[in-house]
């Protein structure tokens, strides 16, 4: 059976699966003041730029020091390997003493090339490059 997602408020037909979609306002931001952001969308580069350039949010601790991230994430048409690769992107970013020897492009590289082969390698750098994933300064290839 074919299965299509639906936006909330939508009334969805049977054999459809419901999800919800949740949006965080800037005040909102702004009142939670998070030291660390990580975000998830197409283009996770310049999804961390637009905040980390948004005047608006300036304010916000992470805005502030630079610690705004873009991750993977459950996105559309990317599979759960990807998640492996964010779990370690995200321990190495909250807990850098815990995976100080832990290198998340070579663990990128790895995981791809256990699902795809000798090509794996390649194809990680290709969705790096497509995707606009940004890890940070110095895990962004």
């Amino acid at each position: 059976m074919a299965t299509r997602s639906c936006w909330r408020d939508q009334r969805c037909e049977r054999g459809w699966i419901e999800y919800n979609i949740l949006e965080v306002s800037k005040e909102q931001i702004i009142q939670w003041n998070p030291d660390i952001i990580f975000i998830h969308g197409y283009k996770g580069r310049s999804s961390a730029e637009a905040i980390m350039n948004d005047p608006a949010l300036k304010s916000v601790k992470a805005v502030k020091y630079g610690k705004v991230y873009g991750v993977f994430g459950p996105y559309i048409g990317y599979d759960p390997k990807t998640w492996i690769i964010d779990i370690y992107h995200i321990g190495k970013t909250l807990y850098p003493e815990n995976f100080r020897d832990v290198d998340v492009i070579k663990v990128g590289e790895d995981v791809f090339r256990f699902v795809y082969g000798d090509n794996g390698p390649s194809i990680f750098h290709q969705v790096l490059a497509n995707r606009g994933i940004y890890l940070s300064p110095e895990l962004t290839p």
